[in-house]
């Protein structure tokens, strides 16, 4: 029984989906090392011909040498190679921050940092990556992980999910999610909640279904006043420096949460600390969950249908308004 799709890469850039038996080994495509992480359902497995890119990959990724048997799978192709004929079929759309997005003939998303070009499939199962020298992959550490991100939630988009923007904690089997803005204090929030024995599942992306809700489970990036590029766990993009941490692999997909946390959604907040009403709770949340993560690097469309049943699910919880960053302690 054919259980899953592959996708093969041919010289000539073009991407075959085909069905494969259970007992087939996906390592008889894949380059001279091979490592996979997963994230929910979705086994992302990553290719490349130098061994030093995994040294700093692992930095960001729980990657396992073995490829276990999976029910859906993105293929990540890394390539050291200065092949000057890329660009002729490229159409340029966008270019925000350094980082170009455009089309090639194959309606495959394009994007160009410096010197590192990314070729997406138009399935979003597939991602090449290519550089003329394996520094310049070191130095695009930080955009190659925003666009495994990115076609990370078109994957689930596609599967019914919405990438919620927030962190999530968890105790046993209680779970609180943490929505805000950028800057507005969610991982330092769920790191003070590490103090009562919560650990963190997620930072940045939770993907919510009204069934089911997985969290991206990887790494945190917190913003840093330390700008030694030599430390590995230093990343830096647009004079902005992060530290990444590597959270530790845990099972990321369950079915409830017990209570939200809204952080600085507002100097002034309209509703009390704690908001009762599920209108009000509903007016929130729609109007939250309007701010993807990631949106440059998405090309799935997100339907206002399914706005709307994550917002229903997240109005039925308790919700908590925390007015700043600097007010979280009280509410622990």
């Amino acid at each position: 029984m054919p259980i899953n799709p592959v996708i093969l890469f041919t010289e000539r850039m073009e991407i075959l989906e085909k069905d494969f038996l259970s007992n087939f080994d996906p390592k008889k495509i894949l380059g001279k090392y091979n490592k996979c992480f997963n994230v929910g359902f979705l086994t992302i497995i990553i290719s490349c011909e130098n061994n030093e890119i995994f040294k700093k990959l692992n930095g960001y990724y729980n990657l396992n040498s073995k490829i276990p048997k999976f029910s859906s799978v993105i293929l990540i192709k890394i390539e050291i190679s200065e092949e000057t004929d890329l660009e002729r079929d490229f159409t340029w759309l966008k270019n925000i921050q350094g980082i170009k997005k455009g089309k090639d003939n194959y309606n495959s998303t394009i994007y160009k940092y410096e010197n590192t070009i990314f070729i997406k499939s138009e399935s979003s199962h597939f991602l090449r990556i290519i550089a003329p020298c394996i520094e310049d992959i070191f130095t695009s550490l930080s955009i190659i992980t925003k666009i495994i991100e990115g076609i990370i939630i078109d994957q689930y988009i596609g599967a019914g999910y919405l990438p919620v923007h927030s962190c999530l904690v968890k105790n046993n089997s209680e779970y609180k999610l943490i929505l805000g803005n950028s800057q507005s204090g969610k991982t330092t929030f769920a790191q003070n909640l590490i103090e009562k024995n919560f650990s963190i599942i997620s930072d940045e992306i939770t993907f919510i279904s009204n069934k089911d809700i997985v969290g991206f489970g990887q790494y945190i990036k917190e913003y840093s006043t330390e700008k030694n590029k030599s430390n590995s766990n230093i990343e830096q993009y647009n004079n902005v420096y992060r530290k990444v941490t590597k959270l530790v692999e845990n099972d990321s997909s369950f079915k409830e949460i017990n209570q939200i946390y809204l952080m600085g959604l507002s100097k002034n907040p309209t509703f009390s600390q704690k908001v009762d009403k599920f209108n009000d709770k509903m007016q929130i949340m729609i109007k939250y969950l309007h701010l993807f993560p990631n949106e440059y690097f998405i090309d799935k469309d997100i339907s206002y249908t399914l706005i709307v049943e994550v917002a229903k699910r997240l109005a039925n919880i308790e919700v908590i308004i925390v007015k700043n960053q600097y007010d979280y302690k009280k509410q622990l």
